[in-house]
């Protein structure tokens, strides 16, 4: 897992790379007024979820993680808790693979990560997150998740 802003994003990823060019899509088309949606940046193998939502209570969420892709999970606009575990450490609740590449886990006790504005997450397969969650008070968010395939 790592959490740090768009200008550091070569010090994560190979030149012409699937990773990089999720990164400069970021660069490219990160904008408050990008409409929710999914979008293609390299066929199935690379791809961004624009999304807006209101943080939520840690209950209200499920810890996740994914097999085949990694995420950059990238705020826009507003802020939220992306809390970190090592998925290792949780304990299988729902396996949706290979339907969805999606593993909902039990509650536990991980690290919140807090993300603002223009700050992301890097979250690879071994890396359980429970993103949305509130950091001070219930807000809104615009967020990009770009998925890189990476097995």
């Amino acid at each position: 897992m790592v959490k740090d802003t768009l200008k550091n994003y070569k010090d994560y990823c190979v030149p012409g790379s699937l990773l990089e060019k999720g990164f400069k899509y970021l660069q490219e088309k990160a904008s408050p007024d990008l409409a929710d949606g999914k979008y293609e940046i390299e066929g199935s193998d690379c791809f961004a979820l624009v999304q807006s939502y209101t943080t939520v209570p840690s209950n209200e969420k499920k810890w996740e993680s994914h097999k085949l892709y990694l995420d950059i999970q990238y705020i826009v606009a507003g802020s939220e808790i992306c809390a970190y575990i090592p998925a290792d450490e949780l304990k299988v609740a729902d396996d949706q693979t290979p339907k969805a590449d999606l593993v909902f886990y039990h509650d536990a006790q991980g690290t919140d990560l807090k993300l603002n504005a223009g700050e992301f997450a890097l979250l690879y397969p071994q890396d359980g997150h429970k993103p949305g969650v509130i950091l001070n008070s219930a807000g809104p968010v615009k967020k990009i998740v770009v998925k890189v395939k990476c097995r």
